[in-house]
């Protein structure tokens, strides 16, 4: 049982792989995982509240369990680090880079021309941040642009190649009459001949995208970028995100993003067991953490109450993103995200089990 083609593809084709007992083990193209649990799992479902002490407690299972890259900061980190944690966020970035595993890629995000605020900003203070970045370890760094501008994120991405980083441009995905297959793949090609990325990112904030409709636009996209790495970034508001997922596996992207359960599902994005028990029951070969062999199981207790996860009425109707909507859910309880700066939540400590 090959890969279906997009024509092919369809949730009866899988579940009648699945049913079938799955493709044989590693008898596909390998994909790759990106967490997002230190930076856009407790953005969407926190509000962004994960403290630096409950970020190191968790560096050892995530830097170890080998996933490609580990995501880490975007300005909104920055934004509520000092805001509500009292916290020093450049100290955060530099206690991890030096806690973590040998080898671990942490990301960073550039938001456009804005960083901490949506106001925009001179180009060299996006050239002074984009050297901080660097200076301070990330060694990949990416952008995106809600309007897929390209004008606005184009220098930025210049000087972290220029620096050395391994860098990403975002295509941001919206379901409007002007989002058609042909946009994005001009953009794609202006991306590609103005920054050299050395990935693209298809990006889609507000949980949107569909099964469906990446039957046309990963093709559309791919027939752009020829063989450099696409990823797909999405969340799981409508709860089609871990079908999205296998599709876009079906379809050759090359990376996709989760987070570990229970900070996961939701306005986070799907969850790291599930979407990766599936990947290997549809064959999919996939980078094995260090040092075990065989099946690949993570199990994860966390010493918290479950998240509470903001319900997605009006999400595809609105488009609001997912760190938005939990950001304007925790304003409407009040500073805090609900939690009284007193009663911050247990540290939670995860227990990654591999098998």
């Amino acid at each position: 049982m090959t890969a279906l083609s997009p024509e092919e593809l369809s949730t009866e084709g899988l579940a009648e792989i699945m049913a079938a007992g799955g493709r044989p083990a590693d008898s596909e193209r390998k994909i790759n995982i990106i967490d997002t649990t230190l930076r856009d799992a407790h953005q969407s479902i926190w509000a962004t509240r994960m403290t630096t002490s409950h970020i190191l407690s968790l560096l050892d299972d995530i830097t170890n369990a080998g996933f490609e890259h580990v995501d880490l900061v975007a300005p909104i980190q920055f934004d509520v680090s000092v805001r509500y944690l009292k916290e020093d966020p450049w100290e955060r970035v530099r206690l991890v880079h030096e806690n973590a595993a040998p080898g671990t890629k942490f990301r960073a995000l550039i938001r456009s021309k804005n960083l901490a605020s949506f106001d925009f900003l001179p180009d060299d203070a996006i050239l002074n941040w984009t050297e901080r970045l660097y200076a301070n370890g990330f060694r990949v760094i990416g952008s995106f642009d809600g309007l897929n501008d390209i004008d606005n994120i184009d220098q930025g991405l210049k000087l972290a190649k220029e620096l050395g980083a391994e860098t990403f441009g975002a295509l941001s995905y919206c379901l409007s009459p002007v989002h058609t297959d042909d946009l994005y793949k001009r953009k794609a090609t202006e991306l590609l001949e103005r920054t050299d990325v050395d990935r693209i990112m298809l990006k889609d904030a507000g949980g949107l995208l569909t099964p469906d409709r990446l039957k046309t636009l990963i093709p559309a996209i791919r027939s752009s970028i020829g063989d450099v790495p696409l990823e797909v970034h999405t969340h799981s508001l409508t709860g089609l995100s871990p079908l999205t997922y296998l599709y876009a596996a079906e379809l050759g992207v090359d990376s996709i993003h989760t987070s570990i359960a229970p900070l996961a599902n939701g306005p986070g994005q799907p969850a790291t067991q599930a979407v990766v028990r599936d990947l290997r029951a549809l064959g999919r070969r996939r980078r094995l953490p260090r040092p075990p062999a065989g099946s690949y199981d993570v199990a994860v207790r966390c010493h918290h109450r479950e998240p509470e996860h903001v319900v997605a009425h009006g999400a595809v109707a609105h488009g609001v993103g997912a760190g938005r909507a939990r950001r304007r859910h925790a304003a409407d309880r009040g500073v805090g995200a609900g939690i009284d700066r007193e009663e911050q939540p247990r540290r939670p400590q995860f227990a990654i089990q591999l098998q």
